[in-house]
């Protein structure tokens, strides 16, 4: 019987497509679906797979699903999961890479351009019947300073466009490790505010981190620049926002991520005071949204949760740590391979080689190299072992064998 994959419908299509072809079964939920009827169908249909975007959170509950084995999301930002929980409960998140960051940057760019030259201010007048050919508040872009605050993948791709633009690019990361070269130049926060005429935000945020503009930093920021909000709502204190904007003394603003005040369904209506601002450019979260990224996000995330269900290959985990992530390569079709998340403790891997030999199976030899690898994330391991001589049918065996130890979290064999 096919292994079932769950999805929401927000998700790209091509992601379904992915599966399928991988011989998974495939169900499809509204995106607003009940976070409890998600959860019932988890343990009904056995799902080995979810596949979420922004949201719902899943719960504890579903996290704690037996046969759950991964959670792909197909967003940026891991916000519908709590990879620690999931991490203990020896659940993979896989999630995207960079397929989204030349939606962003290019979001970014057009952006720039919209509010520099009033373009919507002036379709919303255009809308009202109102004919203004004022050239007042009309600025060009080419000579002025962006200013990126968090210089990842999107940041670097914003930079690239604002350069080849004609702008000047001041970056500033918090990670003194970033590579911050060539004609972008690396400042402090305060000096990037000071001298930019657009600030960018593509910094990462922790749930209780405090906001990265706050009232004070805002009135840092040059009088009449514009701020541009396409990463996380929690970088900026809105509340100061608006009363700054309401003063006038930004230029304007840019805003596509709103938080908890985002509508948990399309049906929902938003309300929120600063996107009716007339200097607020308001979206709702669209950034990432071009159907080339979310079809690459689609196919991309499955592939890397197909990879690691069908080969064991974790490099593409988030929720293991760097000396977790391991290709043991692919499958050879004589043998099978367990892949098993445990609690890293003295004998784990010795219970795991001696239940396979009891059982009728044969280490792969030295011509394989190392018959297992094992590394250690705090008190997790994760341990690949290749044998062969295992009868199929004692499989289940040899799962609940390694359950009754007191290593046990997850395990997975898989065919070749």
């Amino acid at each position: 019987m096919a292994e079932r994959v769950l999805l929401l419908k927000d998700i790209s299509p091509a992601a379904g497509e992915a599966f399928t072809e991988a011989g998974f079964a495939v169900d499809t939920f509204p995106k607003d679906i009940a976070i409890r009827s998600l959860g019932r169908a988890v343990k009904q249909t056995g799902a080995r797979v979810v596949g979420v975007r922004s949201g719902p959170r899943l719960t504890d509950g579903i996290i704690g699903s037996p046969t759950l084995e991964a959670v792909g999301v197909f967003a940026t930002g891991l916000d519908a999961v709590d990879t620690t929980k999931a991490l203990r409960k020896g659940v993979a998140v896989l999630a995207v890479k960079d397929e989204s960051a030349l939606a962003v940057a290019e979001y970014v760019t057009g952006t720039i351009y919209g509010i520099s030259r009033g373009l919507f201010q002036n379709t919303h007048e255009m809308k009202r019947g109102n004919w203004n050919k004022g050239h007042e508040g009309s600025r060009q872009v080419e000579g002025k300073i962006l200013g990126i605050v968090g210089f990842g993948r999107i940041g670097k791709k914003t930079a690239r466009k604002a350069l080849a633009n004609g702008m000047k690019v001041l970056a500033y990361d918090v990670n003194p490790d970033v590579e911050i070269k060539g004609r972008i130049k690396r400042v402090d926060l305060d000096e990037l505010l000071v001298k930019s005429d657009y600030v960018s935000l593509h910094a990462s945020s922790n749930k209780g981190d405090p906001p990265i503009l706050d009232e004070a930093a805002l009135f840092v920021m040059k009088g009449g620049s514009y701020l541009i909000n396409a990463g996380r709502a929690s970088l900026v204190d809105y509340e100061a926002l608006y009363k700054v904007l309401k003063k006038g003394y930004l230029g304007g603003a840019v805003i596509d991520v709103w938080g908890k005040d985002e509508p948990k369904s399309s049906r929902a209506k938003f309300h929120h005071r600063l996107a009716r601002l007339p200097n607020v450019a308001a979206t709702s979260h669209i950034a990432a949204s071009s159907v080339e990224t979310q079809d690459g996000i689609g196919r991309g995330v499955a592939g890397q949760i197909i990879d690691f269900l069908q080969t064991a290959n974790s490099e593409e985990v988030v929720n293991f740590s760097e000396n977790m992530k391991k290709d043991p390569g692919p499958m050879d079709p004589d043998f099978l391979r367990l892949a098993w998340i445990h609690k890293n403790m003295a004998g784990a891997v010795a219970a795991a080689t001696r239940i396979v030999s009891r059982l009728g199976g044969n280490l792969v030899g030295a011509e394989l190299g190392s018959p297992y690898k094992v590394e250690i994330f705090h008190e997790i391991g994760y341990l690949t072992l290749d044998f062969e001589d295992l009868a199929p049918y004692r499989v289940p065996g040899l799962q609940r064998k390694l359950s009754e130890t007191p290593f046990d979290i997850k395990s997975r064999v898989i065919f070749g």
